[in-house]
């Protein structure tokens, strides 16, 4: 399988080495070895030539023959592999590679290393059948369409790139670096309004009201909006599931788009809408990478498919996610990116990024824009925006709510007028925003008076207003822990495990833990509704301890039985209380216990409950 010049090549390089070994050998070693004759010489080279013929196989394992090409970088020497030579080789690293997924369905690593390899035989196929003039785009497409004939594909794989119904990416960023883009303002607490506040799958009304969803586009269109975002929000198959649509899941996007298209016209962008999945992703969650990777690609792929002119990630509190997210988008369209997260008004999102890292990360994997939305109003917007780094400046986007949520009269209202919404729009465009919108609890209205109030000019040429700074306080460089010795002068550190009464009468168990102190016990640690049955909170019986004795207390915080909200509740009670230590646990599972009807929450895993206690 080797040609005649590869022979001379590699034979020669043995012959000289090991007759240099041998000459070597023979001066130092003749007389320990006995080698004195030229038969016992000639036996010495062979030996030497046969080692060194087993290291080459040895090092180099199935690709010595490439690499010891590489390494010795002898001129021409690709030539001393026929083509022949190098198809047989790749071959025989195609099935090395089937054999190491079938073979090792545990270990990807493994799966990596083979590929690689394929990889390496296929590059160098491609470049002696280059050098042999053959024609290989031609036919790579010859079989690829006899392929397509015989229906052997899924999906086309020289299919391009998702349609798009302009020059999207040229447009968009051209519009962009030319002028402030006017967004639209909320789609799923204007479409409550006008559904009368009845609770419902809004992203399904692109299919059984479309109607509805079209006459909200076409408004923000008239009130002077330059992109509107489609009504694909919540449109990914894991919160689509809660209302039984996850197979709807890319009927639900691809209607959206049309949709928005049908009342964007020729004159306004179309955004496709994608939004966090609902779920904190692992470690700190239950959803596996693998999962949100895969409702990512069908929403954004069904988004293309349906024509929008870009793609507008929205509301990320995670960067985890949002990453996640705009890697997906590159990999399956190129249509522009904007990737807007949400951050509260100390400039953190609530699983702790902060603001500038978060979006120069974002900004740096590809996105188009990045900027922020939601959660906050304009006022608390304006000030993160003079955070923001200046490089960023021109390719930033804004969307505040209109305030913040109040209930009134059994609905929910925000507080913020058009008009003063309208007041902080040029301020936004003056400090470098070049796409500004609202988001939660704002109308056409509130775009119409954005509208107003900016004028159309380049960004960029307007300068960054100084700022006083905000005071600063100095932070130390790791977070402050309280720390309890646990084994102090060789002595043990002593806990007694202690559940909280499963009635209202609580004194004897303060007792005994009155006694576990005396005898010597260093702290107490509280469980929380252990083996999944009912006891007192252990939270109210901490407190009861507190009242009584001064011994350490551990409480036992389980993610089974409070969503995010109540965890962080419950977290900065213990803190107030005075509580010295929390021990994180997953929990039993809600169905072996006494109530076997209630339900398990696991809004996040007992990593994500250690991050939100660090």
């Amino acid at each position: 399988m080797f040609s005649k010049e590869w022979f001379i090549y590699v034979f020669g390089r043995w012959v000289v080495v090991s007759g240099i070994a041998g000459a070597i050998v023979q001066y130092f070693f003749a007389d320990m070895l006995h080698i004195h004759t030229i038969p016992a010489f000639l036996l010495n080279q062979f030996c030497l030539a046969c080692v060194f013929w087993y290291v080459d196989r040895l090092i180099f394992k199935r690709h010595f023959k490439e690499n010891l090409l590489e390494f010795f970088r002898f001129p021409r020497i690709r030539h001393a592999f026929s083509l022949k030579d190098q198809c047989t080789m790749l071959t025989r690293e195609f099935s090395d590679f089937r054999n190491a997924v079938s073979g090792n369905e545990e270990n990807p690593q493994q799966w990596l290393h083979a590929f690689v390899d394929l990889v390496h035989a296929v590059e160098m196929t491609e470049l002696l059948l280059r050098e042999h003039s053959i024609n290989i785009d031609a036919e790579i497409e010859r079989v690829r369409e006899e392929n397509r004939k015989k229906g052997l594909y899924e999906q086309d794989p020289a299919k391009p790139k998702p349609h798009r119904t302009r020059q999207c990416q040229s447009d968009f960023l051209t519009a962009i670096s030319q002028k402030t883009i006017i967004a639209d303002g909320a789609m799923g607490t204007y479409l409550l309004h006008k559904l009368g506040n009845k609770e419902t799958c809004l992203e399904y009304l692109n299919c059984i009201n479309p109607d509805l969803v079209y006459s909200v586009h076409a408004e923000y269109c008239a009130a002077g909006a330059h992109l509107i975002e489609t009504n694909t929000f919540g449109a990914n198959r894991i919160k689509l599931a809660r209302y039984g649509l996850a197979e709807k899941a890319a009927e639900i996007n691809r209607e959206g788009a049309r949709i928005a298209r049908k009342a964007a016209g020729s004159t306004v962008f179309v955004a496709g809408s994608v939004g966090p999945l609902g779920c904190l992703l692992s470690p700190y969650g239950t959803l596996s990478l693998a999962d949100a990777h895969a409702a990512f690609r069908e929403q954004i792929e069904a988004l293309a498919e349906g024509g929008v002119d870009l793609i507008i990630i929205e509301t990320m509190t995670s960067l985890l996610e949002a990453r996640e997210a705009v890697l997906v988008c590159r990999q399956i369209c190129d249509l522009p990116i904007v990737c807007q997260m949400s951050f509260t008004h100390e400039g953190f999102t609530l699983q702790g990024d902060p603001l500038g890292d978060s979006l120069v990360q974002l900004r740096s994997l590809g996105a188009a824009v990045v900027g922020m939305n939601c959660t906050i109003g304009p006022q608390e917007m304006l000030d993160l925006v003079q955070q923001i780094p200046a490089d960023l400046q021109g390719i930033l986007a804004v969307q505040p709510n209109a305030g913040l949520p109040a209930h009134k009269n059994g609905a929910i209202t925000y507080p913020s007028s058009p008009e003063y919404f309208a007041l902080y729009a040029p301020q936004f465009q003056q400090y470098g925003a070049c796409l500004i919108g609202g988001c939660c609890g704002t109308t056409p209205d509130h775009i119409r008076a954005i509208a107003g109030a900016l004028q159309q000019r380049p960004p960029a040429a307007q300068p960054r207003k100084k700022h006083s700074e905000p005071p600063s306080v100095a932070l130390p460089a790791e977070p402050q822990k309280t720390t309890i010795p646990l084994y102090v002068e060789q002595q043990p550190f002593i806990t007694v495990e202690v559940s909280p009464p499963k009635t209202i009468h609580f004194q004897e168990i303060l007792n005994h833990i009155q006694a576990y102190k005396n005898a010597g016990a260093d702290a107490i640690n509280v469980t929380e509704n252990p083996m999944a049955r009912m006891h007192m909170s252990s939270l109210a019986f901490c407190a009861l301890i507190k009242r009584q004795s001064d011994i350490k207390i551990f409480l036992h915080v389980t993610t089974r039985d409070k969503n995010l909200l109540a965890l962080q509740s419950d977290l900065l009670g213990a803190a107030a209380l005075g509580v010295d230590g929390v021990v994180a646990l997953k929990g039993d599972p809600a169905s072996i216990g006494d109530i076997p009807y209630a339900t398990s929450v696991f809004d996040v895993s007992t990593t994500g409950l250690i991050k939100i206690i660090r």
